[in-house]
């Protein structure tokens, strides 16, 4: 789960993306990364969509684990 679409970009450049999924004005990227099954998402920086996205994903898509990313700024 990433709050912004700089920090999705990685993670889908690295997923063989089988489907999106639209919910709740989120879109979930579903496939695997390194064979395993994944989904994606942007859920944006407030904590109500963060909390909306973590809830789908465990609730539709069946997740085991939710990682949330955070991008570092002026980090070298």
């Amino acid at each position: 789960m990433c709050a912004s679409d700089t920090e999705l970009a990685p993670f889908l450049e690295n997923m063989k993306i089988s489907w999106v999924t639209e919910k709740a004005m989120l879109r979930f990227h579903e496939g695997t990364i390194g064979g395993i099954p994944a989904a994606a998402v942007y859920s944006g920086v407030c904590k109500v969509n963060a909390a909306i996205a973590a809830e789908l994903l465990v609730e539709v898509f069946g997740v085991d684990a939710v990682i949330i990313t955070s991008e570092l700024k002026g980090r070298k």
